[in-house]
């Protein structure tokens, strides 16, 4: 089952959601948060595709989603919200990923990223909110929707059981 192959032991303590507002809200009544441009808020949930809730000096309203840049914690909700509705295969980093070598798509934590497909042996391709395009290991990522089977794939094993093919370099007997 999925629980078996999660490792246990304790989860990594999760910085706090916070968002950096954009510009200043003028929130209509008391249960909207008013704030001015550039303040920290923290962020406690998505009210719906439009608003978010949030705690400023120990008020808490609701403001609209694209008043502020989400920075901390969580991944971006707006790009987040985009990706669902377009119904496009995306998954979230768990953890920064250095692209080391030309080709890698590097990701912050919390970063979306669109996946376009496999790329075998563990890694995955896809695409960040700037058009940059990569790949990087599955194991780095959260897959938040995945991606359609490929041909066959029902046939197969899963890649977990596959042996991991060693990288080739070039054109075997070559030299």
């Amino acid at each position: 089952s999925m629980m078996e192959k999660r490792r246990g032991g304790v989860a990594a303590p999760v910085a706090a959601p916070c968002a950096r507002a954009l510009q200043s809200f003028n929130g209509q009544g008391p249960h909207e948060l008013t704030f001015d441009a550039g303040v920290s808020i923290l962020l406690l949930r998505r009210v719906d595709e439009n608003w978010l809730e949030g705690k400023l000096q120990g008020r808490i309203g609701i403001f609209p989603a694209k008043s502020v840049r989400v920075e901390v914690g969580s991944p971006s909700l707006a790009q987040e919200s985009a990706l669902a509705r377009s119904g496009r295969p995306y998954a979230v980093a768990l953890q920064h990923f250095p692209a080391s070598l030309a080709g890698d798509l590097a990701l912050q934590k919390g970063q979306l990223v669109e996946l376009l497909g496999r790329a075998g042996n563990g890694w995955l391709r896809g695409k960040d909110r700037d058009g940059g395009r990569g790949i990087f290991p599955a194991s780095f990522v959260e897959i938040l929707k995945s991606l359609p089977p490929e041909e066959g794939d029902e046939a197969s094993p899963p890649p977990s059981f596959r042996p991991q093919p060693k990288p080739r370099r070039g054109v075997a007997g070559g030299g």
